[in-house]
């Protein structure tokens, strides 16, 4: 691990909440427990059939954004899913998430990268066998405040900013009480699906493709952060419409630390078997690193209970399959 502090490791594990329950019926999606959310209606029920779909319904790899964003939506009208979700956490305060569709991707850089690193290797097929549900932009002040009726950050002034001085285990409480108040699975992302969102078919070392010079329009970092934090969602968004991907805040992953990709899970899930299991993953980037640091296959880590001005959170909500009868 590039970064770490000496902390006892703490695993609270995943909740077992569903945000979503679907199963065919006619061909149409049965979706509950969204809180608030304009679905179309279940036109099977009615002897109607779905609208066609025309194109895929799950990524492949590489994918232009153009590409990335119709299996999207083409995800979206199969699975009779909203593309976007409000969760509403109480008093006003809400989180946007975006849909991203299954399918499968090169994790990792390949070797003529530049400033690639050996842990970012070896660059392997990984599937994601499930749509989720992902944060739009990283966890704000506010929404970490709803939660845990406190605000940690070190750059306040704007409760749109991303809440960040947290550490992987407060990240834990902060999922598991969310997901108790919310009747929903919320936790973080593992480093694949991480990864996998981040590119949206993109096998370039940006999300948007090679270019250093055009960072600035999609990333906080340290050449043109001044030095702090920014508001979430003032950049441009990659192709599956998530913000802050590249920069602003460090994103913490589920996964222990493991020095390189040797043996990692092939479908996406959580690696959490050997590593050091004192540490986690933390991916994307953050206001006070350059540009290399924020590709989307670089790797940081840190231990567990240990909180950085750069280190925050972004979300993901469970849609889970409902068991077979």
């Amino acid at each position: 691990m590039r970064k770490h502090c000496t902390e006892s490791v703490v695993f609270y594990g995943v909740i077992g909440l569903a945000l979503a329950l679907y199963e065919p019926i006619n061909e149409c999606i049965v979706v509950a427990a969204l809180n608030d959310v304009d679905r179309p209606p279940c036109s099977a029920l009615a002897g109607d059939t779905l609208p066609e779909i025309t194109g895929p319904i799950t990524a492949s790899f590489p994918m232009t954004a153009e590409q990335a964003g119709q299996v999207q939506e083409n995800a979206a009208r199969q699975l009779g899913l909203p593309k976007e979700i409000r969760l509403d956490f109480g008093g006003g305060v809400e989180i946007e998430l975006v849909l991203i569709p299954a399918g499968e991707f090169l994790m990792g850089s390949p070797d003529t990268e530049p400033h690639r690193n050996a842990d970012e290797g070896p660059q392997h097929r990984v599937r994601i066998p499930q749509p989720f549900y992902m944060g739009k932009y990283e966890v704000t002040q506010a929404q970490w405040q709803a939660v845990m009726r406190k605000n940690p950050a070190t750059f306040k002034g704007d409760d749109r900013r991303p809440v960040e001085n947290v550490s992987w285990d407060d990240c834990q409480k902060f999922c598991r009480w969310l997901s108790a108040k919310l009747g929903q699975t919320i936790r973080l992302p593992t480093e694949a699906e991480w990864e996998y969102a981040c590119r949206a078919g993109s096998p370039a070392p940006y999300h948007y493709g090679d270019s250093v010079s055009d960072l600035d329009a999609y990333a906080w970092y340290r050449q043109n952060s001044e030095g702090a934090t920014h508001p979430v969602g003032r950049k441009k968004p990659n192709a599956f419409g998530l913000y802050d991907l590249h920069g602003n805040v460090w994103e913490w992953c589920a996964d222990v630390w493991h020095d390189n990709y040797q043996g990692a899970p092939a479908d996406g899930s959580a690696w959490i078997k050997g590593g050091n299991s004192a540490g986690r993953i933390l991916r994307g980037g953050a206001w006070d690193y350059g540009p290399r640091d924020c590709r989307a296959a670089y790797r940081n880590g840190s231990a567990a209970g240990c909180r950085k001005c750069g280190s925050g959170l972004r979300l993901v909500a469970v849609i889970d399959p409902a068991p077979d009868r």
